[in-house]
């Protein structure tokens, strides 16, 4: 079973909230993605991102619910024991699978790096150079009926040409 607790709107989380959403901005950023573990605000979250498209990740349903219905996308992980880096890869892998995101989106990721349930940290993924390191691992993480082989072709011919311009 996985423990929901809901994401409270401390200091903490208000000001990296408000970077993230700056530097989304600065950065042109196509998307914020949160990875929660429970749920939040959604309205005071949507009110707090100025407008950004901003993109749910978590384990479970209970850790999203409401958050579809207040308009914004989520993507359900289902790893709860696995790595950060593991899960940001595989919400990226979604978000792409889903066509919330395009294979050369720019992306802000807030996250709990260090310590859990609290949201501490702050990335810049590039998914074009993100999507060429997947393995065949990740790639089968996907919930397809597309061939590994043709799939992880795709993906290799996407960030080739995102590289090329």
């Amino acid at each position: 079973m996985i423990r929901v607790r809901a994401q409270r709107f401390t200091e903490q989380f208000q000001t990296l909230l408000a970077l993230a959403t700056r530097l989304s901005g600065e950065l042109r950023a196509d998307a914020l993605l949160l990875l929660l573990e429970g749920p939040a605000d959604w309205g005071q979250l949507q009110s707090a991102t100025a407008g950004k498209k901003l993109l749910i990740a978590a384990d479970d349903d209970s850790q999203v619910e409401g958050a579809a219905a207040a308009g914004l996308p989520t993507v359900l992980l289902k790893m709860p024991e696995a790595p950060v880096y593991e899960k940001l890869t595989q919400a990226i892998l979604e978000a792409v699978a889903d066509d919330i995101l395009a294979p050369g989106a720019q992306v802000v990721a807030m996250y709990s790096g260090f310590e859990p349930d609290v949201i501490d940290s702050i990335s810049v993924l590039h998914l074009g150079e993100h999507l060429g390191q997947l393995t065949a691992r990740d790639l089968r993480q996907l919930e397809t009926r597309v061939p590994l082989d043709t799939l992880k072709s795709v993906v290799d011919l996407a960030v080739e040409i995102g590289r090329e311009g």
